[in-house]
């Protein structure tokens, strides 16, 4: 970024119109004199319209009535689910976006990689999680066959954490789209009452500063989350803060060099 005091989080606001008005107008006020900080704005701003225009026609799209009929009652609605889907691809998109940029130099803050990794661990959930006929790929009874499968399309040797001392049983697990260069893989667990946690876990690319767990709160569910190394983790569910940062420790245990 040409201004090293305006973050690509702070210009990807200014994009989404979601700063407020004083720092609007400073912003709009350092483009006029930065012609390439310009460039990149209107970079962005190009980028947000392309996603919109791929994915809004996804959203939009009516659920065949055959599918609806399918539904079986208690499910989530279908609605839901597609929309989670395209969510999901969004997030892939925009990580190839910043693939492409640090490719060219211009990558966006650790932060605001971060805040990406975690906000597709919160999707993945919503999407997965509420699922009672197909929550994975591959189940729990084939764990061997899990682990070798997602080490590969990882290329990275998985480990899969127990967490039976905290009551949550595995499920099983499933592959997803990360960014363009690092696919990711959720794991999922289950209480004795049938509440899930994720735990959604890929690399991150350059390896950022370490991180101690973190909270995030978003779409009713929490997720703590951290990086060791290259890698990033985030354990994502609806338990109570006090259990689920419990189980993040399990893991963070089980899953340390």
């Amino acid at each position: 970024m040409s201004d090293p005091l305006i973050d690509p989080a702070t210009l990807m606001a200014y994009v989404d119109g979601r700063l407020d008005a004083a720092a609007r107008r400073a912003l709009e006020r350092r483009l006029r004199e930065d012609p390439a900080l310009a460039a990149e704005a209107r970079a962005y701003e190009a980028q947000r319209a392309a996603l919109h225009a791929r994915f809004d026609p996804v959203l939009e799209e009516p659920i065949p009535a055959h599918l609806l009929a399918r539904a079986a009652p208690g499910r989530p609605r279908l609605a839901s689910l597609a929309v989670a889907a395209a969510l999901v691809a969004i997030g892939a998109v925009a990580g190839s976006v910043a693939t492409r940029l640090a490719e060219r130099g211009r990558a966006p803050a650790p932060d605001a990689r971060i805040s990406s990794f975690v906000h597709q661990a919160v999707v993945a959930h919503a999407a997965f999680a509420p699922d009672a006929r197909r929550p994975v790929e591959i189940a729990a009874e084939q764990e061997q066959q899990l682990v070798a499968w997602l080490s590969k399309r990882l290329g990275r040797a998985l480990r899969v954490p127990s967490l039976d001392s905290r009551g949550l049983s595995l499920v099983g697990g499933r592959l997803l789209p990360g960014d363009a260069a690092h696919p990711a893989a959720q794991l999922m667990y289950e209480t004795a009452r049938g509440e899930r946690v994720t735990l959604f876990l890929r690399a991150i690319g350059d390896a950022p500063a370490p991180t101690a767990f973190r909270l995030s709160e978003e779409a009713g569910v929490a997720t703590f989350y951290w990086v060791d190394r290259d890698w990033g983790y985030a354990l994502t569910g609806s338990l109570g803060r006090e259990e689920l940062l419990a189980a993040a420790k399990a893991v963070y245990d089980q899953l340390a060099p």
